[in-house]
């Protein structure tokens, strides 16, 4: 499970580096919305 998440995250980050937001289902002005 450890190593699932550090794949997530992984993959999360090199997502966010592309500054793909769409990527995660997100219009592209709610990034940063929690």
């Amino acid at each position: 499970m450890d190593t699932r998440r550090k794949e997530l995250a992984e993959f999360l980050q090199a997502m966010r580096q592309r500054g793909v937001p769409e990527a995660f289902g997100f219009p592209s002005g709610a990034r940063r919305r929690t």
